[in-house]
Protein backbone atom coordinates (compact mmCIF):
# COMPACT_ATOMS: atom_id res chain seq x y z
CA UNK A 1 0.00 0.00 0.00
CA UNK A 2 2.92 2.48 1.14
CA UNK A 3 5.01 1.68 -2.43
CA UNK A 4 1.70 2.13 -4.24
CA UNK A 5 0.60 5.50 -2.46
CA UNK A 6 4.63 6.97 -2.61
CA UNK A 7 4.81 6.05 -6.16
CA UNK A 8 2.11 7.40 -7.39
CA UNK A 9 2.50 11.02 -5.60
CA UNK A 10 5.90 10.74 -6.51
CA UNK A 11 4.71 10.58 -10.55
CA UNK A 12 2.03 12.61 -10.41
CA UNK A 13 4.23 15.82 -8.15
CA UNK A 14 6.83 15.80 -10.94
CA UNK A 15 4.10 15.79 -14.32
CA UNK A 16 2.31 18.38 -12.29
CA UNK A 17 5.28 20.68 -11.22
CA UNK A 18 7.86 19.76 -14.26
CA UNK A 19 6.51 22.05 -17.28
CA UNK A 20 8.96 19.73 -20.14
CA UNK A 21 7.02 16.74 -18.95
CA UNK A 22 3.91 18.04 -19.48
CA UNK A 23 2.99 15.97 -22.66
CA UNK A 24 -0.03 14.44 -24.66
CA UNK A 25 1.93 10.89 -23.18
CA UNK A 26 2.49 11.78 -19.93
CA UNK A 27 -0.98 13.18 -19.25
CA UNK A 28 -2.17 9.38 -20.34
CA UNK A 29 0.49 8.66 -17.69
CA UNK A 30 -0.27 11.40 -14.99
CA UNK A 31 -4.15 10.16 -15.00
CA UNK A 32 -2.73 6.56 -14.53
CA UNK A 33 -0.80 7.60 -11.41
CA UNK A 34 -3.85 9.21 -10.24
CA UNK A 35 -6.09 6.17 -10.35
CA UNK A 36 -3.52 3.77 -8.80
CA UNK A 37 -3.45 6.54 -6.14
CA UNK A 38 -6.52 6.52 -5.10
CA UNK A 39 -6.94 2.95 -4.89
CA UNK A 40 -4.07 2.78 -2.69
CA UNK A 41 -5.80 5.93 -0.46
CA UNK A 42 -9.40 4.79 -0.85
CA UNK A 43 -9.56 1.09 -1.58
CA UNK A 44 -6.90 -0.37 -0.12
CA UNK A 45 -6.68 -0.11 3.61
CA UNK A 46 -10.25 -1.45 3.50
CA UNK A 47 -9.57 -4.51 1.65
CA UNK A 48 -6.26 -4.76 4.37
CA UNK A 49 -8.92 -4.93 7.16
CA UNK A 50 -10.90 -7.40 4.64
CA UNK A 51 -8.45 -10.03 4.50
CA UNK A 52 -7.21 -9.81 7.49
CA UNK A 53 -10.38 -10.00 9.58
CA UNK A 54 -12.33 -11.89 6.93
CA UNK A 55 -14.92 -9.73 7.75
CA UNK A 56 -16.52 -6.35 7.14
CA UNK A 57 -17.70 -4.13 10.11
CA UNK A 58 -17.90 -0.79 8.00
CA UNK A 59 -21.61 -1.23 6.73
CA UNK A 60 -23.34 -2.60 4.04
CA UNK A 61 -23.25 0.99 1.85
CA UNK A 62 -20.11 1.87 2.36
CA UNK A 63 -19.45 -2.19 1.25
CA UNK A 64 -21.11 -0.60 -2.14
CA UNK A 65 -19.12 2.39 -2.43
CA UNK A 66 -16.06 0.62 -1.26
CA UNK A 67 -16.41 -2.22 -4.09
CA UNK A 68 -17.94 0.33 -6.69
CA UNK A 69 -14.11 1.96 -6.08
CA UNK A 70 -12.38 -1.36 -6.32
CA UNK A 71 -14.02 -2.19 -9.82
CA UNK A 72 -13.54 0.91 -10.77
CA UNK A 73 -10.45 2.00 -10.54
CA UNK A 74 -8.94 -1.59 -11.15
CA UNK A 75 -10.46 -1.37 -14.30
CA UNK A 76 -9.62 2.27 -15.07
CA UNK A 77 -5.75 1.59 -14.24
CA UNK A 78 -5.77 -1.03 -17.28
CA UNK A 79 -7.93 0.66 -19.68
CA UNK A 80 -5.24 3.30 -19.10
CA UNK A 81 -2.23 0.59 -19.54
CA UNK A 82 -4.32 0.07 -22.43
CA UNK A 83 -4.11 3.08 -24.35
CA UNK A 84 -0.57 3.96 -23.37
CA UNK A 85 0.11 0.85 -25.31
CA UNK A 86 -1.82 2.54 -28.15
CA UNK A 87 0.32 5.44 -27.93
CA UNK A 88 3.77 3.84 -27.81
CA UNK A 89 2.40 2.11 -31.14
CA UNK A 90 2.06 5.28 -33.31
CA UNK A 91 5.67 6.55 -31.39
CA UNK A 92 7.20 3.36 -32.52
CA UNK A 93 5.75 2.63 -35.54
CA UNK A 94 4.67 5.51 -37.21
CA UNK A 95 6.77 8.44 -36.00
CA UNK A 96 6.28 10.46 -38.96
CA UNK A 97 2.73 11.09 -38.11
CA UNK A 98 2.53 10.72 -33.99
CA UNK A 99 2.37 14.72 -33.75
CA UNK A 100 -0.31 14.89 -35.82
CA UNK A 101 -2.48 11.66 -34.46
CA UNK A 102 -1.18 11.54 -30.84
CA UNK A 103 -3.14 15.44 -30.07
CA UNK A 104 -4.39 16.90 -26.84
CA UNK A 105 -8.09 16.22 -27.85
CA UNK A 106 -7.12 12.61 -28.98
CA UNK A 107 -5.61 12.03 -25.68
CA UNK A 108 -9.05 13.47 -23.79
CA UNK A 109 -11.15 11.02 -25.59
CA UNK A 110 -8.20 8.63 -24.02
CA UNK A 111 -9.32 9.65 -21.06
CA UNK A 112 -13.07 10.09 -21.42
CA UNK A 113 -13.51 6.33 -22.32
CA UNK A 114 -10.81 5.43 -19.47
CA UNK A 115 -12.98 6.81 -17.10
CA UNK A 116 -16.32 6.89 -18.03
CA UNK A 117 -16.85 2.85 -19.37
CA UNK A 118 -15.39 1.67 -15.96
CA UNK A 119 -18.01 3.86 -13.87
CA UNK A 120 -20.77 3.02 -15.80
CA UNK A 121 -19.61 -1.01 -15.21
CA UNK A 122 -18.86 -0.51 -11.70
CA UNK A 123 -22.28 1.14 -10.38
CA UNK A 124 -24.29 -1.74 -12.62
CA UNK A 125 -22.56 -4.27 -11.45
CA UNK A 126 -22.07 -3.63 -7.36
CA UNK A 127 -25.79 -2.09 -7.27
CA UNK A 128 -27.33 -5.04 -8.73
CA UNK A 129 -27.16 -6.75 -5.16
CA UNK A 130 -24.71 -9.45 -5.46
CA UNK A 131 -22.99 -8.98 -2.61
CA UNK A 132 -23.30 -11.27 0.93
CA UNK A 133 -24.07 -8.91 3.92
CA UNK A 134 -21.31 -9.13 6.65
CA UNK A 135 -18.40 -10.35 4.30
CA UNK A 136 -18.47 -7.07 1.13
CA UNK A 137 -17.75 -9.61 -1.47
CA UNK A 138 -18.64 -9.02 -4.94
CA UNK A 139 -20.77 -12.53 -5.91
CA UNK A 140 -21.01 -12.61 -10.01
CA UNK A 141 -23.31 -14.59 -11.71
CA UNK A 142 -22.48 -15.71 -14.52
CA UNK A 143 -23.46 -12.91 -16.93
CA UNK A 144 -21.42 -10.47 -14.65
CA UNK A 145 -18.69 -13.33 -14.37
CA UNK A 146 -18.05 -13.52 -17.55
CA UNK A 147 -18.44 -9.76 -18.38
CA UNK A 148 -16.20 -8.21 -16.02
CA UNK A 149 -13.65 -11.24 -17.53
CA UNK A 150 -14.26 -9.50 -20.48
CA UNK A 151 -14.07 -6.09 -20.44
CA UNK A 152 -11.62 -5.65 -17.54
CA UNK A 153 -8.90 -8.21 -18.48
CA UNK A 154 -9.55 -10.08 -22.38
CA UNK A 155 -10.25 -6.83 -24.42
CA UNK A 156 -7.71 -4.56 -23.06
CA UNK A 157 -4.87 -7.70 -22.70
CA UNK A 158 -5.71 -8.77 -26.13
CA UNK A 159 -5.25 -4.80 -27.16
CA UNK A 160 -2.04 -4.79 -25.13
CA UNK A 161 -0.50 -8.17 -26.31
CA UNK A 162 -1.20 -7.81 -29.85
CA UNK A 163 0.35 -4.12 -30.09
CA UNK A 164 3.64 -5.34 -28.16
CA UNK A 165 3.99 -8.41 -30.61
CA UNK A 166 3.98 -6.16 -33.65
CA UNK A 167 6.47 -3.47 -32.00
CA UNK A 168 8.83 -5.83 -31.24
CA UNK A 169 8.48 -7.58 -34.58
CA UNK A 170 9.47 -3.86 -35.82
CA UNK A 171 12.31 -3.52 -33.65
CA UNK A 172 13.50 -6.96 -33.83
CA UNK A 173 12.98 -6.53 -38.04
CA UNK A 174 15.40 -3.50 -37.42
CA UNK A 175 17.63 -4.20 -34.70
CA UNK A 176 18.24 -8.18 -35.97
CA UNK A 177 21.93 -7.37 -37.07
CA UNK A 178 22.83 -4.71 -34.17
CA UNK A 179 24.74 -7.85 -32.14
CA UNK A 180 27.00 -8.73 -34.65
CA UNK A 181 28.01 -5.06 -35.71
CA UNK A 182 26.65 -5.40 -38.99
CA UNK A 183 23.46 -2.87 -38.56
CA UNK A 184 25.81 0.03 -39.80
CA UNK A 185 27.14 -1.47 -42.78
CA UNK A 186 23.80 -3.04 -43.58
CA UNK A 187 21.94 0.58 -43.66
CA UNK A 188 24.83 2.03 -45.38
CA UNK A 189 24.61 0.07 -48.10
CA UNK A 190 20.38 0.40 -48.38
CA UNK A 191 21.59 3.93 -48.41
CA UNK A 192 24.68 3.94 -51.01
CA UNK A 193 22.29 1.99 -53.18
CA UNK A 194 19.64 5.18 -53.08
CA UNK A 195 22.13 7.40 -53.70
CA UNK A 196 23.36 6.14 -56.41
CA UNK A 197 20.21 5.58 -57.55
CA UNK A 198 19.54 9.11 -57.08
CA UNK A 199 23.29 9.87 -59.02
CA UNK A 200 21.90 7.93 -61.73
CA UNK A 201 18.78 9.78 -62.63
CA UNK A 202 20.35 13.17 -61.83
CA UNK A 203 23.03 12.47 -64.26
CA UNK A 204 20.77 11.31 -66.93
CA UNK A 205 19.10 14.15 -66.82
CA UNK A 206 21.85 16.80 -67.01
CA UNK A 207 23.32 14.88 -69.94
CA UNK A 208 19.61 14.88 -71.89
CA UNK A 209 19.90 19.18 -70.85
CA UNK A 210 23.20 19.35 -71.83
CA UNK A 211 22.64 17.58 -75.40
CA UNK A 212 19.25 19.69 -75.66
CA UNK A 213 21.90 22.78 -75.41
CA UNK A 214 24.63 21.11 -77.43
CA UNK A 215 21.14 20.64 -80.39
CA UNK A 216 20.80 24.77 -79.94
CA UNK A 217 23.95 25.97 -79.94
CA UNK A 218 25.09 23.60 -82.96
CA UNK A 219 22.12 25.44 -85.19
CA UNK A 220 23.35 28.69 -84.23
CA UNK A 221 27.35 27.75 -85.23
CA UNK A 222 25.68 26.35 -88.55
CA UNK A 223 24.04 30.03 -89.04
CA UNK A 224 27.35 31.63 -88.48
CA UNK A 225 29.03 29.19 -90.94
CA UNK A 226 26.74 30.21 -93.55
CA UNK A 227 27.53 34.24 -92.73
CA UNK A 228 30.76 33.90 -92.13
CA UNK A 229 32.31 30.99 -94.21
CA UNK A 230 36.09 29.23 -92.96
CA UNK A 231 34.98 31.20 -89.21
CA UNK A 232 34.62 27.56 -87.51
CA UNK A 233 37.15 28.40 -84.88
CA UNK A 234 34.70 31.80 -84.25
CA UNK A 235 31.65 29.81 -84.92
CA UNK A 236 33.14 27.21 -81.95
CA UNK A 237 33.86 30.48 -79.66
CA UNK A 238 30.47 31.92 -79.81
CA UNK A 239 29.45 28.18 -79.48
CA UNK A 240 30.80 28.15 -75.78
CA UNK A 241 29.88 31.32 -75.11
CA UNK A 242 26.80 31.03 -75.96
CA UNK A 243 27.09 27.62 -73.74
CA UNK A 244 27.78 29.41 -71.00
CA UNK A 245 25.19 32.19 -71.24
CA UNK A 246 21.99 30.24 -71.83
CA UNK A 247 23.32 28.16 -68.60
CA UNK A 248 23.21 31.44 -66.60
CA UNK A 249 20.22 32.16 -67.94
CA UNK A 250 18.34 29.25 -67.45
CA UNK A 251 17.56 29.52 -63.68
CA UNK A 252 19.95 26.92 -60.83
CA UNK A 253 21.32 25.27 -64.31
CA UNK A 254 24.87 27.31 -63.41
CA UNK A 255 24.66 26.30 -59.76
CA UNK A 256 23.60 22.80 -61.06
CA UNK A 257 26.86 21.97 -63.08
CA UNK A 258 28.98 23.28 -60.57
CA UNK A 259 26.92 21.28 -57.86
CA UNK A 260 27.91 18.34 -59.69
CA UNK A 261 31.98 18.10 -58.78
CA UNK A 262 33.98 15.39 -57.64
CA UNK A 263 34.47 16.47 -54.30
CA UNK A 264 30.92 18.61 -53.36
CA UNK A 265 29.37 15.14 -54.62
CA UNK A 266 31.42 12.61 -52.41
CA UNK A 267 30.71 15.12 -49.29
CA UNK A 268 27.21 15.23 -49.74
CA UNK A 269 26.94 11.84 -50.24
CA UNK A 270 29.20 11.10 -46.72
CA UNK A 271 27.06 13.46 -44.85
CA UNK A 272 24.09 11.77 -46.19
CA UNK A 273 25.06 8.04 -45.27
CA UNK A 274 26.42 9.55 -42.07
CA UNK A 275 22.92 11.74 -41.10
CA UNK A 276 20.47 8.79 -42.34
CA UNK A 277 22.75 6.07 -40.30
CA UNK A 278 22.62 8.00 -36.74
CA UNK A 279 19.03 8.36 -37.36
CA UNK A 280 18.64 4.56 -38.47
CA UNK A 281 20.68 3.75 -35.01
CA UNK A 282 18.40 6.18 -32.99
CA UNK A 283 15.09 5.10 -34.54
CA UNK A 284 16.68 1.20 -33.64
CA UNK A 285 17.61 1.73 -30.07
CA UNK A 286 14.22 3.68 -29.29
CA UNK A 287 12.15 1.20 -30.73
CA UNK A 288 14.09 -2.10 -28.84
CA UNK A 289 13.44 0.27 -25.35
CA UNK A 290 9.94 1.08 -26.02
CA UNK A 291 9.31 -2.77 -26.93
CA UNK A 292 11.52 -3.58 -24.00
CA UNK A 293 9.41 -1.59 -21.88
CA UNK A 294 6.04 -2.49 -22.92
CA UNK A 295 6.90 -6.03 -23.03
CA UNK A 296 7.99 -5.64 -19.28
CA UNK A 297 4.37 -3.94 -18.46
CA UNK A 298 2.63 -6.67 -20.16
CA UNK A 299 4.37 -9.65 -18.54
CA UNK A 300 3.56 -8.20 -15.23
CA UNK A 301 0.08 -6.85 -16.33
CA UNK A 302 -0.42 -10.67 -17.29
CA UNK A 303 1.16 -11.71 -14.25
CA UNK A 304 -0.98 -10.17 -11.49
CA UNK A 305 -4.38 -10.21 -13.39
CA UNK A 306 -4.36 -13.41 -14.80
CA UNK A 307 -4.88 -15.57 -11.57
CA UNK A 308 -7.67 -13.09 -10.45
CA UNK A 309 -9.50 -13.11 -14.08
CA UNK A 310 -9.66 -16.90 -14.41
CA UNK A 311 -10.69 -17.60 -10.28
CA UNK A 312 -13.53 -15.29 -11.57
CA UNK A 313 -14.40 -16.64 -14.75
CA UNK A 314 -14.12 -20.18 -13.32
CA UNK A 315 -15.28 -19.74 -10.03
CA UNK A 316 -18.95 -17.80 -11.53
CA UNK A 317 -19.81 -21.08 -13.75
CA UNK A 318 -19.09 -23.35 -10.81
CA UNK A 319 -21.32 -21.83 -8.54
CA UNK A 320 -18.36 -19.54 -6.57
CA UNK A 321 -16.86 -22.43 -4.39
CA UNK A 322 -13.50 -20.54 -4.37
CA UNK A 323 -12.59 -20.18 -0.22
CA UNK A 324 -12.34 -16.07 0.57
CA UNK A 325 -8.64 -16.99 1.52
CA UNK A 326 -8.07 -18.07 -2.12
CA UNK A 327 -9.59 -14.83 -3.63
CA UNK A 328 -7.90 -12.38 -1.27
CA UNK A 329 -4.41 -13.55 -2.60
CA UNK A 330 -5.62 -12.94 -6.48
CA UNK A 331 -7.12 -9.67 -5.48
CA UNK A 332 -3.83 -8.50 -4.08
CA UNK A 333 -1.93 -9.97 -6.98
CA UNK A 334 -4.28 -7.71 -8.83
CA UNK A 335 -3.51 -4.69 -6.26
CA UNK A 336 -0.02 -5.24 -6.92
CA UNK A 337 0.04 -4.07 -10.38
CA UNK A 338 -0.89 -0.61 -9.28
CA UNK A 339 2.06 -0.43 -7.64
CA UNK A 340 4.59 -1.85 -10.24
CA UNK A 341 2.96 1.07 -12.70
CA UNK A 342 5.28 3.85 -11.78
CA UNK A 343 8.57 1.79 -11.92
CA UNK A 344 7.72 0.34 -15.73
CA UNK A 345 6.38 3.66 -17.29
CA UNK A 346 8.20 5.95 -15.16
CA UNK A 347 11.32 5.25 -13.18
CA UNK A 348 12.83 3.56 -16.73
CA UNK A 349 13.25 6.79 -18.08
CA UNK A 350 16.20 9.42 -16.97
CA UNK A 351 13.89 12.40 -16.75
CA UNK A 352 11.32 11.20 -14.50
CA UNK A 353 14.32 9.54 -12.51
CA UNK A 354 15.82 12.93 -12.36
CA UNK A 355 12.57 14.71 -11.33
CA UNK A 356 12.41 11.62 -8.78
CA UNK A 357 15.94 13.25 -7.38
CA UNK A 358 14.65 16.98 -6.67
CA UNK A 359 11.58 15.43 -5.17
CA UNK A 360 13.34 12.94 -2.14
CA UNK A 361 15.97 15.99 -1.79
CA UNK A 362 13.03 19.07 -1.60
CA UNK A 363 14.20 21.15 -3.83
CA UNK A 364 10.82 21.64 -5.86
CA UNK A 365 9.26 22.71 -2.47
Amino acid sequence: IVMTMMGNLVVIISIAHFKQLQSPTNFLILSMATTDFLLSCVVMPFSMVRSIESCWYFGDLFCKVHSCCDIMLCTTSIFHLCFISVDRYYAVCDPLHYVTRITIPVIEVFLFISWSIPIFFAFGLVFSELSIIGLCVLIFNKLWGVLASFIAFFLPGTVMVGIYVHIFTVARKHGSYQETGMVRKQNESIIQKKINKYKKESSSQLKKKKKERKERFGTKNQRADYVAAGATRGSRVEGEENEERECGEQEGLRQTCQAQGPQQEHGWQAQQINTLSKNLAGATKRERKAAKTLGIAVGIYLLCWLPFTIDTLVDSLLNFITPPLIFDIFIWFAYFNSACNPIIYVFSYRWFRKALKLCLSGEIF
